[in-house]
């Protein structure tokens, strides 16, 4: 895939469906924010949650110019731009769908 492509990527939706609480979504936000350091592709930027993946880390993010990544939430503050690692994605397509590039 080049560089600046997204693609689309199976992301499953939580738990009988339920979105994201407020509070859920204050915690991953606030964590985001702790993670980023210096020159992160998402540092400084408003984003907020728009869904949790249950089996993992990752959290579905959506930007104010409405571009979707998905970042995988370490936990612990990060000094390597490169983390917590980020995927921009073009859509967040049904769980039953096979991942397909674009």
């Amino acid at each position: 895939m080049a560089a600046g492509e997204s693609r689309v990527r199976r992301f499953p939706a939580l738990t009988d469906g339920a979105p994201v609480t407020a509070e859920e979504a204050v915690r991953f936000e606030r964590e985001l924010a702790r993670e980023l350091s210096t020159g992160h592709v998402l540092k400084g930027l408003n984003l907020r949650v728009v869904q949790q993946r249950v089996d993992r880390d990752d959290v579905a993010f959506v930007l104010e110019d409405g571009r979707l990544c998905i970042v995988h939430l370490a936990w612990h503050v990060e000094t390597d731009a490169r983390w917590p690692h980020t995927e921009f994605v073009t859509d967040l397509i049904d769980p039953d769908d096979e991942t397909e590039d674009r």
